[in-house]
């Protein structure tokens, strides 16, 4: 009865999603947030304040330059397998897409659309902390991260608390390119020779994990900063 009820309202909210999503106007300036598949601790614990996607998108829809926000969803929220179909029922409301629909220069856009053309054309990707981040900015694109990243110190990357961060953000992106794909690559390269999984890391769920994240990040720095690249 359970995963029946589950099916039904997976069922009733892509079809609602479909209903309202669109093709985007590449041409137009638009802020790309591809969603993230929830349960999952790039949103909890690692959202922090942005747990909620919708709370990110009211943000980004209040950015001072009008920019359009593209909201595409993560297609395992419509996943058929019986893995991933009962949980992702949990995190989107029934209404949810015609309430974010709603919001002045919020558009959803088709599933049909290729992640890459959204992000090749987009002023910038908004985030929480997931893929998304590192695969923008080895695309060249900066990146506004909702949350906190093991990614902070790779160069495009800005910290988005509230409206002051996010407007402040943005007309640094529009004023040059922050992105430096060899100080990313290799910050990339530290990261991988430097971390490695503590006991203490195998649950996202303890406060620490956070702590032990900066710590990481303070001499991943030290270590790309002090040298020329």
């Amino acid at each position: 009865y359970f995963s029946f009820k589950s099916d039904l309202k997976k069922y009733n909210l892509i079809e609602s999603y479909n209903k309202i999503s669109i093709d985007p106007k590449l041409s137009e300036k638009y802020i790309y947030f591809p969603t993230w598949y929830q349960p999952s601790a790039s949103t909890y614990p690692f959202g922090g304040n942005f747990i909620e996607i919708i709370d990110v998108i009211k943000l980004l829809a209040k950015n001072k330059y009008n920019f359009k926000v593209y909201m595409k969803e993560h297609e395992d929220i419509f996943n058929l397998s019986s893995h991933a179909w009962v949980k992702g029922a949990y995190t989107r409301q029934n209404k949810v897409y015609e309430i974010i629909s709603k919001i002045k220069n919020v558009s959803l856009i088709n599933l049909k659309i290729s992640e890459s053309e959204l992000m090749d054309n987009a002023i910038a990707i908004a985030t929480q902390p997931s893929k998304n981040s590192l695969i923008a900015l080895f695309r060249n694109k900066p990146v506004l991260m909702f949350g906190s990243s093991s990614l902070f110190g790779m160069q495009g990357l800005f910290k988005i608390e509230n409206h002051e961060d996010l407007n402040i953000t943005l007309k640094k992106i529009l004023s040059e390119n922050h992105v430096d794909y060899n100080k990313n690559t290799k910050f990339m390269d530290y990261l991988s020779q430097f971390s490695f999984l503590t006991d203490e890391m195998n649950s996202f769920n303890l406060d620490n994990t956070k702590s032990d994240y900066n710590d990481l990040l303070f001499i991943l720095k030290k270590l790309i900063y002090s040298k020329k690249i």
